[in-house]
């Protein structure tokens, strides 16, 4: 992807931001701020995707399904979150391990060092990731759950008001609301929340077929904007998943 972000420095004047190079990233000045910009402030990201291979052109919609996408999970990270809130932290550790980045080598490391202290090779993971992990449980369940006739639906955590529904979740995973705290790793604890079951899709523009140029088929262009933390991808799935 070719993506686009608004970022600030403080006190940065043109001429320096002039000077910037970082790999693949160009910069472009913008103008002064009275605050910084911070996490938070974002309302929503506009798309412009090129979708190729298709047949037909898709039907207009207005709301989705509001998924967490398949790029929230990866490989296997919500089985790792699952271990996580199981307090399996050996085979959370042993799964990490069968990656290839740094964090995942040095899990692998640890283990084999000290291979009872699985919460130190734990900690050689940063705790963004660690979160990214528990989360990644939290999102599975959240999907699961959109079965439901509810507008609104839990993202479970420790925070969680227990009803039939996340009751019946739980009984079925084999876990506690309270299996969230983490007292090992505190700082990894999910309080959860709430998610709404769909998300309205703004400003949806279907573009014409076109030539594949990369390939067999047709290509279309879509463009669309939703609000922050809603999958764009979940989108496209909508849009052709019956073309």
């Amino acid at each position: 992807a070719i993506t686009s972000q608004m970022v600030s420095c403080r006190n940065c004047k043109k001429d320096k931001l002039s000077g910037v190079k970082i790999e693949d990233i160009s910069v472009e000045y913008k103008g002064f701020g009275s605050e910084p910009i911070s996490l938070g402030d974002l309302k929503g990201n506009a798309f412009e995707i090129v979708v190729r291979e298709v047949e037909k052109k898709p039907k207009h919609v207005d709301k989705v399904i509001n998924y967490f996408g398949e790029q929230r999970f990866s490989k296997n990270n919500d089985d790792i979150g699952k271990l996580l809130v199981q307090k399996k932290y050996k085979e959370a550790a042993q799964l990490i391990a069968e990656g290839e980045g740094k964090h995942e080598r040095d899990v692998r490391e640890a283990l084999n060092f000290q291979e009872n202290d699985a919460i130190g090779a734990l900690r050689n993971v940063p705790k963004k990731i660690l979160t990214l992990y528990v989360h990644a449980y939290q999102s599975k369940l959240w999907n699961e759950m959109t079965v439901l006739d509810r507008e609104e639906i839990p993202i479970i955590g420790f925070g969680t008001e227990v009803d039939a529904d996340v009751d019946a979740v739980l009984k079925k995973e084999g876990i506690s609301f309270r299996d969230f705290i983490f007292p090992a790793m505190p700082e990894i604890s999910a309080e959860g929340g709430i998610r709404k079951k769909f998300v309205d899709v703004h400003d949806l523009e279907i573009g014409e077929l076109e030539d594949n140029d990369l390939g067999e088929g047709k290509k279309i262009v879509v463009k669309f904007w939703l609000a922050k933390g809603c999958y764009g991808t979940e989108v496209v799935k909508a849009l052709f998943e019956n073309c």
